[in-house]
């Protein structure tokens, strides 16, 4: 048996640790010869207290990031999602600020949880926001920037959009719901499913997350243009989906779109 005499401060705080992510096969005693009882309490209990307290902060943290999901799952239905969340991805970074990065995934993939869409497109709509607020700064263009741009050279244009862009497809009303619970409401309207999804995009401008929907044509051009696609590709796209001779007029319209907007910190031309 083992003594905490006879191992350091960095081995006892790993095995303490790893008590907390996986718990142990010994209950009753889980870090033998380094836990004692006392007369009101034996070493498995002691050791409990922090065990589901270490949980206990786990599911709050969640229920801060998914205030939403909190809400329409219930805090009973919450909880038991969010203690089968913490078995499956433990907490693997330092700041519990990204605990909660792989919900949407888990979500989408593990029944039941994954039999209800909604779930993981309110999800998904609550956690974009977040990354979009701590993502990185950049620069971005203005017009001026594209007017000194030669008309000639508008065909070949790349663009590089700003760090904290996020795209999302919902079916769901998940942005109402979420809407409302912010509000403070306190019967919120449940989700309804749409017959189609409705693109929308979320960024940050200063401080401030925004967000907005989008019709489908521009939400097109925006993937397309993300992927690296010039302005001219994005103009023989919406010919081919639209007029082709309003093609030209309607791409430059959501480029001054996405200019104003702060969505784009580069402009390449070929």
């Amino acid at each position: 048996m083992s003594d905490f005499r006879d191992i350091g401060l960095t081995e006892l705080q790993s095995r303490f640790q790893g008590f907390l992510v996986d718990g142990c096969d010994n209950p009753n005693d889980p870090l033998p010869g380094l836990v004692s009882g006392t007369s009101k309490a034996g070493a498995g209990e002691l050791m409990a207290v922090y065990f589901n307290a270490y949980r206990l902060r786990l599911i709050e943290a969640l229920g801060e990031d998914y205030k939403a999901l909190k809400v329409l799952l219930g805090d009973d239905g919450f909880e038991t999602m969010a203690l089968t969340y913490i078995d499956q991805y433990p907490s693997q970074h330092y700041s519990i600020r990204w605990f909660g990065r792989h919900l949407v995934d888990y979500l989408d993939n593990h029944p039941p949880f994954c039999d209800e869409t909604v779930l993981c497109e309110l999800a998904a709509w609550e956690w974009a926001p977040s990354e979009a607020f701590d993502a990185g700064n950049d620069v971005v263009v203005g017009l001026e920037q594209m007017a000194a741009v030669p008309p000639e050279r508008w065909d070949g244009l790349t663009f590089a959009f700003h760090p904290s862009l996020r795209r999302l497809d919902l079916a769901w009303t998940a942005p109402a719901y979420r809407a409302a619970v912010e509000a403070g409401e306190e019967s919120p309207e449940t989700p309804e499913r749409g017959d189609d999804k409705v693109p929308w995009v979320i960024w940050r401008q200063g401080l401030d997350t925004l967000y907005r929907s989008m019709e489908a044509d521009e939400a097109r051009a925006l993937d397309l243009a993300r992927e690296g696609a010039s302005f001219g590709a994005v103009c023989a796209d919406l010919a081919q989906s639209g007029d082709a001779g309003e093609a030209p007029m309607q791409a430059a319209t959501f480029l001054r779109t996405w200019i104003e907007g702060n969505l784009i910190s580069e402009i390449s031309a070929a």
